[in-house]
């Protein structure tokens, strides 16, 4: 399902970052998928899967990044046969050489043959800051680009619109999170943010998972927390792999990914790239 979490005014709310994105992945825990790196001209790790090899998290060279999230439908309504894969939009979207506004402009004219989406775009403006884009295909009376003041966003598995109760209730505890951090350091500032990838407090009832679930709370519940775990004997299905993207004001970017690389025994592997932007 995955949430993603981003601040593009952190350096007003005293901290040394112009971006901070963090984003928790959520998917089939026996799902092939491989660590992040670099290939073609991106970083980020990839799905093994699909033949598209797509990503629900990359970062180019020049600073523009692409995220999708999944539309959260009932499990038994059929997807789109045929459905192109979702994961090649943020992939799409990295190897090319288009901007945001002119890659969403043209995803916007193909958006309906995907099964539901929620693209989140990020891009550096001429002052050096990041600007904030979203787009989805489901629940929203037109598909188009929406751009984002400078600010503090949550986007989970609905519209921004729309939100779903853990998403408000993450940007609220991302937002405190961000303002109590001054002159904290990066170690301290970093499992802060991991804190809150980890929460495992499910909120439920929620009446936007009820309307896109059409289950009652025993069956979405375990979709309710930010950090997703299923009943092994239900599915193997959860959180698997957070993610954390910090830029600072020179341009230098931290990419942090901690991957479940073994589900049975709950075994994490913590990986580390850092590169200064074109």
């Amino acid at each position: 399902m995955c949430v993603t979490f981003v601040c593009t005014d952190s350096i007003e709310r005293g901290l040394p970052y112009k971006l901070i994105l963090i984003n928790n992945r959520d998917e089939m825990l026996d799902r092939p998928t491989s660590e992040s790196r670099w290939e073609e001209g991106y970083l980020a790790g990839r799905d093994e899967m699909a033949k598209e090899r797509g990503t629900w998290l990359g970062i180019t060279n020049d600073g523009r990044i692409g995220n999708i999230l999944s539309i959260t439908e009932p499990r038994d309504k059929p997807l789109k046969p045929g459905a192109p894969s979702r994961g090649a939009i943020a992939k799409n979207f990295l190897v090319s050489n288009q901007n945001v506004e002119q890659f969403g402009e043209k995803l916007s004219k193909s958006a309906q043959a995907y099964n539901g989406f929620h693209f989140v775009g990020l891009q550096l403006n001429s002052s050096r800051c990041f600007d904030v884009f979203c787009m989805t295909n489901r629940l929203v009376p037109e598909i188009h680009l929406h751009k984002w003041p400078k600010g503090l966003y949550g986007f989970g598995n609905s519209p921004r619109s729309s939100q779903m109760r853990k998403v408000e209730r993450g940007e609220k505890i991302f937002k405190d999170v961000v303002d109590s951090l001054h002159g904290k350091s990066e170690d301290e500032m970093v499992e802060a943010f991991l804190s809150i990838l980890k929460d495992t407090e499910k909120i439920y009832p929620c009446k936007q998972y009820a309307l896109q679930t059409q289950k009652d709370e025993s069956y979405y519940k375990y979709l309710t927390s930010l950090f997703v775990q299923f009943p092994h004997e239900i599915v193997k299905y959860g959180t698997r792999c957070h993610t954390m993207i910090l830029v600072d004001k020179d341009d230098h970017v931290k990419y942090i990914e901690i991957r479940l690389v073994d589900s049975g025994a709950n075994k994490w592997e913590k990986l580390v790239h850092q590169f200064i932007l074109d």
